[in-house]
């Protein structure tokens, strides 16, 4: 799971938020009403919160805030180490609660926090509330008990790492998104989804780049969490949530179904025909299954070597796509025994096994049109 999803889904993190309000890189959109004025009227209207009024869309906006911020979102974990469900569990690690009987004065959590046995549990909880972060860190430290971080993160530290050197190296991960996906290559630990479709965007964009076509991830996020929200972008941001970066690109892909040796000479028609309509250049992502991946490897290959000239040098991606334009199109290349189309001549010639005996009255054209005929009865 995306490490700035886990921390969005904590159940104190509206509170971790209002502690920060004041934070010059928190957005104020997504945690105070909204006022609004009419135009005609003057009169001011204000309007809860988007986390009350559409909490689904405000879950996507705060994921989103993260990825443009993780030093903000570092931030917001280290607070969340402060907030109601840290401190309970405190208390429930120090068996306090759940409440059975009078603690005795010698409980370690109450010689942490100064606190004389408290005379219920309602006396108790608002003794733990207000418990300064400086009572609390203590506390933790006698009870060795460590602030966790997201889980992907925790799956990246040594396990010797414990007390405030482990939470300074969590809130540094969080805040440096590249030191994470150096250290998981390191480690050779499985990435979240959201971090390999970030270093799959930044190949698609290098890819656009050579064939002259740009991407506008952030114009549109932009717009929608307002001019007021991104006053601060300028320090230390980084890119938009890889999804809506996505959305946002306009992503177009190619998929090959499966069939066998069907699938893969029926496939080549549809190459054939978008190499003829120019709309090949244009495609992203190119997905297959089965025998689709037969034709799907094939032209992949092809491309690849296309990408090299006779000195092994790289060739502008511009030039290769008007090369598989040209290879590709039945009409720009008619001659079926021309040496540079090889490959499509290759794999023509080996998938005649369909009908293995050819000519249109042949004995096997026959059966099939045969049995399609009483299928079709």
């Amino acid at each position: 799971m995306d490490y700035f999803v886990e921390i969005a889904d904590d159940p104190d993190i509206e509170d971790a938020l209002g502690r920060l309000s004041g934070s010059p890189q928190c957005p104020s959109r997504l945690i105070s009403p909204q006022v609004r004025e009419d135009p005609d009227t003057g009169e001011r209207f204000e309007f809860p919160p988007l986390s009350v009024t559409h909490p689904g869309v405000w879950r996507i906006e705060l994921v989103s805030w993260f990825h443009r911020y993780p030093a903000f979102a570092a931030e917001v974990w280290q607070t969340l180490a402060v907030c109601n469900s840290a401190r309970l569990r405190l208390a429930r690690v120090a068996r306090v609660l759940p409440w059975v009987q009078r603690p005795a004065a010698s409980n370690p959590l109450l010689r942490a926090l100064n606190l004389a046995p408290p005379a219920d549990a309602e006396d108790f909880l608002r003794a733990l509330a207000a418990a300064t972060n400086e009572d609390l860190e203590r506390a933790r430290r006698v009870l060795g008990v460590d602030h966790r971080g997201p889980e992907f993160i925790e799956r990246l530290l040594e396990r010797s790492e414990s007390g405030p050197a482990r939470a300074a190296n969590i809130a540094r991960l969080i805040a440096h998104p590249e030191e994470v996906r150096d250290r998981a290559a390191k480690n050779k630990v499985p990435v979240p989804f959201s971090m390999m479709l970030g270093d799959e965007l930044r190949q698609i964009d290098e890819y656009r780049v050579g064939r002259a076509v740009t991407a506008t991830a952030s114009a549109a996020s932009d717009q929608q969490l307002g001019e007021g929200d991104v006053g601060d972008r300028t320090r230390g941001s980084q890119a938009d949530a890889p999804l809506r970066e996505a959305l946002a690109r306009n992503l177009v892909g190619l998929a090959f179904s499966g069939g066998g040796i069907r699938s893969a000479t029926f496939n080549l028609g549809v190459l054939q025909a978008l190499a003829k309509l120019d709309v090949l250049r244009h495609c992203d992502y190119l997905s297959t299954v089965s025998g689709g991946g037969y034709i799907g490897s094939w032209f992949t290959a092809w491309t690849h070597r296309e990408g090299r000239d006779s000195t092994g040098k790289s060739v502008p991606i511009q030039e290769v796509q008007d090369r598989m334009r040209l290879r590709l199109s039945p009409m720009r290349s008619p001659q079926p025994l021309d040496t540079r189309i090889r490959p499509i001549r290759y794999l023509r010639e080996f998938s005649n096994y369909l009908t293995p005996q050819t000519g249109f009255f042949s004995a096997t054209r026959g059966r099939w049109w045969r049995s399609t005929s009483e299928i079709c009865s």
